[in-house]
């Protein structure tokens, strides 16, 4: 009875520690008797609430690592094994119950220990537009209609160019918006083909298309939904290549250093470099190298979704997914075990402001236990 006692006494102390941690950090253990430091007070209706919010926040592999050097060090080492293990243990299960029994009470919700601290979208700046006469103006602070009378509806997100009107200019003038990095960013060209643009991404298209044809110059990523005119092609020029579009929704991906990525969700394009052309069917991607034109069959929604501001994984590495993802949130991630980056997953994620729930769902699925100090994120295997 006497070593249940001191093990229920041992356990109250490092929850009151953890309650009233001041230095952060839970002192080393006290070997002898221990002092009556628990007290009905920490179960009390008017320190529930502000508890609760403390249990939310401890580190429990900090506190368990300062147990666990405790026990090396004492000279009674095969008692107090046993004994400070229960007693971690007992604090981390009366930690839980209080957060179970009272949460209703107070509306607080029950997050897991491994809830990330807040780590939000990285910050990002403002669209700029480069008018014909090369005057920057950026998007949100300046009066753009007064400067282009061709646009009809403007926001911090969108810009849209009115109807083409009969009188057609035989050598149109363009301008270019800039998308900075982090950023989403609509355009609805005066055709009514609309155009989602990615994070660091440029466009060159004029107010008002030319008589025979359609043309815009691209450096980032965009998805064009393209009015349908079988008089007048649409082209895109990306990457020292073209793509010819009739009527179709497709994906264009060219960023500096990297070869260009066509993905046609349905359509059709045809797609040419200085020596090969292909014609894409719906399902389609083509990557433009140096060595030609190569088509594969892909999930186009992997490729699309982020227009409409989500994450598509389908069996990819974690490695992959956290590179991604890091490329949106500020945060930096390490691998405890390198094996665990080539983990697949399959998910369809919202881009939230803060990346809290994708964390905790990742967490769910059993394969990971993904911790945070800071803004850095640590990746473990989970082991069953």
């Amino acid at each position: 009875m006497k070593k249940i006692e001191k093990a229920l006494k041992s356990s109250k102390y490092i929850y009151n520690k953890i309650i009233n941690m001041q230095d952060d950090k839970l002192s080393s253990m006290p070997e002898n008797d221990i002092d009556n430091s628990y007290n009905s007070e920490i179960f009390s209706s008017t320190t529930i609430s502000e508890n609760i919010n403390k249990l939310k926040n401890i580190r429990t592999e900090e506190y368990y690592n300062t147990v666990e050097k405790y026990i090396k060090k004492s000279k009674r080492r095969q008692f107090f094994v046993g004994l400070y293990r229960v007693a971690a243990v007992v604090a981390i299960v009366l930690s839980f119950t209080i957060l179970y029994k009272y949460s209703s009470d107070y509306n607080v919700e029950i997050i897991s220990l491994n809830t990330p601290s807040k780590i939000v979208k990285k910050k990002v700046g403002k669209p700029i537009l480069i008018t014909s006469t090369g005057e920057r103006l950026v998007i949100g602070e300046s009066n753009l209609k007064d400067k282009d009378k061709a646009l009809v509806n403007v926001s911090n997100k969108s810009l849209e160019y009115s109807k083409e009107s009969k009188v057609l200019s035989i050598e149109p003038i363009y301008n270019t918006l800039i998308v900075p990095k982090y950023g989403l960013f609509t355009l609805t060209l005066s055709d009514g083909t609309k155009v989602w643009l990615n994070s660091e991404t440029e466009i060159k298209y004029p107010s008002v298309f030319s008589k025979n044809k359609r043309e815009v110059f691209i450096k980032g990523e965009a998805f064009f939904e393209v009015v349908k005119n079988n008089r007048k092609p649409f082209y895109v020029y990306a990457g020292g290549s073209t793509v010819k579009v009739l009527g179709t929704g497709f994906n264009v991906r060219s960023y500096k250093q990297k070869p260009l990525i066509t993905t046609l969700v349905h359509g059709k394009v045809k797609i040419s470099d200085k020596s090969n052309s292909v014609i894409l069917e719906p399902g389609n991607q083509a990557l433009v190298t140096n060595n030609g034109i190569k088509i594969k069959m892909v999930d186009t929604e992997m490729f699309t979704a982020w227009k409409d501001g989500y994450f598509v994984f389908k069996e990819i590495s974690l490695g992959e997914i956290l590179e991604q993802l890091s490329e949106w949130y500020d945060f930096r991630y390490e691998f405890v075990d390198e094996s665990t980056k080539e983990l697949r997953f399959t998910s369809k994620l919202k881009k939230v402001d803060d990346l809290q729930r994708v964390i905790q769902i990742l967490n769910k699925t059993n394969k990971v236990r993904i911790s945070i100090r800071g803004n850095k994120l640590k990746i473990r295997k989970r082991v069953k």
